[in-house]
């Protein structure tokens, strides 16, 4: 009767004050609620007073240790401490576990750090300079513009405060520095106050003046000592042979600067003045509004309203040329131009491209969101195995701070130990990575503050994540009910995890149809017919124009070479850029100077040579000297002419074409007029990035460039004889030849690179991947040791249990396919939607991405699962 009175009513009160009094409101309804537990059992069991004497003894212990405790509380470095030396007595005891972990993150962070070292040098391009966000760049199709624009929009606009114009002179003109040393140089010419506007840093000379006189020129350091050794360069001069005008030029040294960064869109040696130009009595091309041949930036106010220079910008070109473009005008930032002018015509800067950047920027993020899942699915699967841990320290006074504190403390080692050996690999693979990617990634580390706020956040959300679960959701619960049970996980825990592994072989699903994707339209760029037969075309620059005379005796000379079969003259060559001009086609009555058509200036052999297809009509023809006034058109041309100018063009030969452009006055004039002769069939002039352009094409009889075609298994020696010779041919230039096919390829090198990063990168998603997917079936598969004993006892084959073992996650891995394949479509025909020329995206890129990513998941579960399979049944079953 007693005890079925007493059955029911708490603990004394005066016992439970005392140790709210005392501990903190998280710690007191930890251990109230612990002690509660207890005193209802021992209630139940042995009556309210063994009870009452069991809850002032166990409420006496915590009140003895909580000095202690509290000193622990504070001493917050020797707490950290501990755990963390606990944390790596765990890491060296769960080998398998711990590398797994260590190996997989760590190879996650590396990828994430080289990408952002890419990503951080792409977008810090040309960021140095102290008023980079109030320079712009004047561009439309070209990067180039003429020379009056600039100072003509700073008289009419008071948001322009400056302006500064370059020419990248790329020439490789010849320099003489004293009597003996001979160099071939490329220059750049520019205003006066070109190092006023830009920050390159002068460390000999002032920015105010060094450019003032015509003869000025300013040098990089690394260009000084090549010229003059340890001398001071200061007052040296050197000649610059044909530099302007076909004259020879004395050029004194007025500064030095310190070697242009590598991230800068403007790369050059040696500066000359503009005066130079201005102040040639015979040159005229400085007050040309239509002649594109100078880059030209304004420096705009900080509030200066770009779209509306942007919108006036035709009107003031129609105001000074009369003629109408229909091109886009643009004002590029300046901290834009590397990353945003990717598509333009023309452009002598060094240019990225945005889209690869957010490409690589999403496949970091991807490939750590990858490697997180690893950890937390391992992390959380492993703490369900701890859960009886977790009720015994808690039974033997662990408070649930102890606790958070040692799991996170676990989950910090792992992911300091990941960091360091990410950094290691960085360290090491960095120099392979910088000469596959053509430039310097370590400039992406320069910035350590934002790298190491980066790091910081990377580990804490790391440790968060990995050890939040055990952390505070094991360590929330009572140890009866963890120890009754045996078990803290809910089937919650397991479908979350399942789910990640869903979303991991998605991601390298996608990647890897990524690959086969890009791989296939590189492969088909570069196989697929130009039009053209470019296989042994060698191109050679001359260096100056020839006359008909010299150009004949040259074309004679190298035909005498044994090992050449056609030698073609040309102003233009595949590959290069046509020039825009007026041309006035028969029938056109709205516009006096023509409209604005590509023209390319070919020369003898040019067509025969390349075997280019004449569909109408005939070709040009070196012994018909009408034909210097004659045109021929492409088929896109001819197409054009037919749409803009009538039926009537349908026969274009014989149609009179009037070819406009400047003459010594900067004005727009009649240059010549001539017929059609022929029609070109349509040939890739540029990479298959582009439409081919409807293109006019000019007859010139002195040329400037050379292509020579080679007989197969010749190159070599036939090459030494033309280099033997080419002295004697009378050029300018140093012997240097380039074959036409290569050039094209090396129009692709951006492409190339993209594709090989995109390649090791999806690998490496793939491998993280597979290693989380080996770490989880390897735990998954200890669980079900007891099963796979006793199927075994009952007969099973271990093919029968490795197929049983292996089927639910390969059912995971084709859930994954059924995500990433509308993913990776939308993706890569965006991506591809940047080629004019292009793959279809064929269902067996996506079969062969599945297929993949399921043979690699099966062979890695299958070598968990067979050596499952192989346990000895007597074994496990006995030590249940």
């Amino acid at each position: 009767m007693t005890r079925q009175a007493s059955k029911g009513k708490g603990p004394p009160e005066w016992i439970t004050a005392l140790l709210k009094k005392h501990f903190s409101p998280d710690m007191f309804e930890e251990i109230e609620g612990d002690l509660r537990e207890q005193y209802e059992i021992k209630q139940e069991n042995a009556g309210r007073l063994r009870a009452n004497y069991q809850y002032l003894m166990e409420a006496i212990r915590h009140l003895r240790t909580y000095k202690s405790h509290s000193k622990m509380k504070f001493g917050h470095s020797r707490l950290l401490t501990n755990y963390l030396k606990v944390g790596f007595r765990n890491l060296i005891r769960q080998k398998s576990y711990s590398s797994i972990n260590v190996v997989g993150l760590a190879v996650g962070i590396a990828c994430v750090l080289l990408i952002y070292s890419f990503v951080s040098v792409e977008l810090n391009f040309d960021r140095f300079h102290k008023n980079a966000e109030q320079i712009h760049r004047l561009q439309h199709i070209y990067s180039f513009v003429g020379a009056p624009i600039a100072p003509r929009m700073k008289e009419i606009y008071p948001e322009v405060e400056d302006f500064v114009r370059v020419h990248p002179w790329r020439e490789n003109n010849r320099v003489m520095v004293g009597k003996d040393q001979i160099f071939y140089e490329d220059f750049l010419l520019a205003d006066d106050n070109f190092f006023q506007v830009f920050s390159f840093e002068l460390v000999k000379g002032e920015k105010a003046t060094c450019l003032n006189d015509p003869s000025s020129l300013v040098i990089s350091e690394s260009k000084a000592r090549q010229y003059f050794g340890d001398e001071d360069p200061i007052g040296k001069t050197i000649v610059a042979g044909q530099f302007w005008n076909g004259q020879d030029r004395e050029l004194v040294v007025t500064g030095v600067f310190k070697d242009v960064p590598s991230h800068s869109h403007l790369q050059f040696d040696q500066v000359g003045s503009f005066k130079l130009i201005e102040t040639d009595p015979q040159i005229s091309i400085m007050d040309s509004w239509i002649n594109d041949w100078i880059v030209s930036y304004l420096v705009l106010k900080p509030d200066a309203d770009i779209k509306k220079i942007e919108a006036d910008w035709p009107r003031l070109w129609l105001e000074h040329t009369e003629l109408e473009w229909n091109a886009p005008f643009a004002i590029m930032p300046l901290e834009k131009i590397h990353l945003y002018s990717y598509d333009l015509v023309f452009d002598t800067a060094v240019r990225g491209n945005i889209n690869q950047v957010r490409i690589f920027t999403a496949v970091g993020v991807m490939i750590l969101v990858v490697a997180f899942i690893n950890f937390v699915n391992l992390a959380t699967a492993r703490a369900s195995k701890r859960s009886k841990e977790v009720g015994m320290r808690k039974a033997l006074g662990a408070y649930r701070f102890q606790l958070v504190g040692q799991f996170l403390g676990e989950a910090a080692v792992i992911t300091m130990a990941a960091i360091v050996l990410a950094l290691v690999i960085v360290y090491v693979s960095l120099p392979t990575l910088e000469t596959l990617a053509g430039t310097s990634l370590s400039g992406g580390f320069v910035n350590f503050t934002s790298l190491g706020v980066a790091i910081l956040l990377l580990f804490i959300v790391t440790v968060l994540g990995a050890g939040g679960y055990p952390a505070f959701y094991l360590s929330s619960l009572q140890p009866t009910t963890i120890l009754r049970s045996g078990k803290s996980n809910k089937s919650g825990k397991s479908i979350g995890r399942k789910g990640l592994v869903v979303f991991q072989f998605a991601v390298s699903i996608v990647l890897v149809v990524g690959v086969l994707v890009v791989f296939q339209q590189m492969n088909f760029m570069k196989n697929k017919s130009l039009g053209f037969n470019a296989d042994r075309v060698v191109e050679l620059d001359y260096g100056i124009r020839m006359p008909n005379s010299k150009w004949q005796t040259v074309h004679n000379q190298l035909t005498n070479i044994p090992g050449i079969e056609t030698v073609m003259g040309t102003q233009l060559v595949p590959g290069d850029n046509a020039y825009n001009w007026g041309y006035k086609f028969e029938g056109d009555t709205e516009n006096e100077h023509g409209e604005a058509w590509a023209g390319f200036y070919i020369g003898e052999n040019f067509i025969e040579g390349l075997q280019l297809q004449v569909v109408k009509g005939r070709p040009f023809d070196a012994n018909v000297n009408l034909d210097s006034a004659n045109f021929m058109l492409n088929e896109a041309a001819w197409k054009q002419a037919i749409m803009r100018y009538g039926e009537s063009w349908s026969d274009p030969i014989g149609k009179t074409i009037e070819y406009y452009t400047t003459n010594n006055g900067g004005r727009i004039s009649l240059i010549k007029r001539g017929v059609v002769v022929g029609i070109i069939r349509d040939f890739h002039n540029r990479t298959l990035q582009n439409q081919i352009q409807p293109i006019v094409y000019h007859f010139i009889n002195n040329p400037i460039k050379i292509l020579v075609k080679i007989e197969g298994g010749r190159h070599e020696e036939t090459l030494d004889a033309i280099e033997s010779s080419w002295e004697q041919l009378g050029s300018t230039k140093p012997f240097n030849y380039s074959f036409v096919e290569d050039t094209f390829n090396d129009d692709y090198q951006t492409e190339d690179q993209f594709s090989s990063f995109l390649i090791l990168f999806a690998g490496l998603a793939l491998f993280i991947a597979c290693l989380g997917l080996f770490g989880l079936a390897s735990f998954t598969f200890q669980q079900r040791a007891k099963e796979v004993g006793i199927r075994k006892v009952l007969g099973a084959s271990a093919g029968g249990i490795v197929e049983l073992l292996s089927i639910d996650f390969l059912k995971l891995v084709g859930v994954a396919v059924l995500l990433a394949v509308p993913i990776a479509a939308f993706s890569f025909d965006r991506w591809l939607s940047n080629f004019a020329y292009r793959i279809d995206l064929s269902w067996y890129y996506f079969l062969l991405g599945a297929v993949g990513a399921a043979l690699v998941a099966l062979i890695t579960v299958s070598l968990q699962s067979f050596k499952t399979a192989s346990i000895n049944p007597a074994k496990v079953l006995r030590n249940d």
